[in-house]
């Protein structure tokens, strides 16, 4: 009986014991803080889905100004902290995260205990300088704007696309040198995935570390990669059908055999509008020659969509879904920026992007021509 009992009691202290190691290896986050300024206010986690921010959990700051969330997420990931409407970005993952915060200053918040947003934060102080001078040129680019100083504005165009150039450059050695780190594939996603070409970011992606594979900002990139294999120069165009702007549907597919681009633009994007005079002078030269054009608009207004084309004299084809950036074209295509344009040939294949006037009236001049 006595040998029975000590057998059973320590049984019964292994499974204590590992019960407390259960409860002390926490596999979920606690997110708590102070947040001054903002007591017996909704304080919200939210992430953006769908392009749309959404609300991931919510409760109330109590009276000293402090709260606390728990919960737990498979991967580090971005989530904004929002107080009214106001929020500030951190990298949530399964630690004890504390925030300092003041209400009317929550960009200025401190952040400890989460390794990605340490490593967010780094970066983002190594790429100051490149905030720096694109923040003195979206004022100055303003000015111009505002004054109507095409020639300045033009000039400003060009040092913007060589900052971006400078800055590619900078990130990409940034996060092949820290293929480990879950904010990697999220600064790439954030900030430069729109500029990259299909072999810049297949090398990114593949030069990650299996570690991060589960991160949906990796997940993104992985998939932005088939989609650009799919519509990379040489490939043959990917159809697809929308609405005309008299709500009839109408085929890309319809046009083959002519030479074709395919404009993606809005008629709220100013660079789009821009483009539109040389465009329209372009359509003239070689419409009658075999060349087509099917505009694709990003706009959400159909009312705006059919005043932009008859204002800038647009006489080819448009369609859109009207809904803006998540044009389901944009999407086949890729697009995350506009104006963006793909130039296909008599046989369907795609020949070239985004050409400047000069680079598209010559390639039109020579696919017209060909047989």
């Amino acid at each position: 009986m006595q040998r029975y009992f000590w057998v059973l009691m320590i049984g019964l202290l292994g499974f204590a014991c590992n019960q407390t190691q259960t409860s002390e290896e926490s596999t979920g986050y606690e997110l708590s803080g102070t947040i001054s300024g903002a007591e017996n206010q909704l304080v919200f986690i939210k992430e953006y889905k769908d392009g749309k921010l959404q609300t991931v959990d919510s409760l109330t700051i109590d009276s000293v100004a402090h709260f606390q969330f728990k919960g737990e997420v498979e991967v580090p990931v971005v989530r904004y902290i929002q107080v009214n409407e106001e929020r500030f970005e951190l990298f949530l993952e399964n630690s004890k995260i504390t925030v300092t915060a003041k209400l009317g200053e929550l960009d200025k918040a401190e952040v400890k205990g989460s390794k990605s947003h340490d490593e967010l934060v780094a970066y983002q102080k190594e790429a100051q300088a490149f905030t720096v001078r694109m923040d003195s040129l979206e004022a100055q680019y303003q000015v111009a704007a505002e004054a109507k100083k095409l020639a300045e504005i033009t000039r400003l165009d060009s040092v913007y696309e060589a900052i971006m150039s400078e800055k590619t450059v900078f990130v990409i050695d940034y996060v092949k040198k820290h293929s480990k780190s879950f904010a990697s594939p999220y600064i790439v996603r954030s900030e430069l995935v729109y500029s990259l070409s299909l072999e810049q970011l297949s090398e990114i992606v593949s030069s990650f570390d299996a570690e991060i594979n589960k991160s949906e900002y990796y997940i993104f990139l992985k998939d932005r990669v088939e989609i650009l294999k799919k519509v990379e120069i040489g490939q043959d165009f990917t159809d697809f059908t929308q609405n005309d702007s008299l709500g009839k549907p109408f085929s890309l597919s319809s046009l083959k055999g002519k030479v074709i681009l395919i404009d993606f633009w809005a008629s709220w994007c100013g660079p789009c509008r821009r483009a539109n005079p040389d465009v329209v002078k372009i359509y003239k030269k070689y419409h009658s020659k075999g060349f087509e054009i099917l505009g694709v608009s990003f706009d959400k207004s159909r009312a705006d969509w059919i005043a932009a084309v008859k204002k800038d004299g647009l006489t080819w084809n448009h369609v859109s879904d009207l809904q803006g950036w998540g044009n389901a074209a944009g999407k086949l295509y890729g697009i995350m920026s506009i104006p963006h344009t793909v130039l296909i040939d008599k046989q369907g294949k795609i020949v070239a992007k985004n050409l400047d006037k000069n680079e598209l009236d010559a390639k039109v001049a020579e696919l017209v021509a060909a047989k």
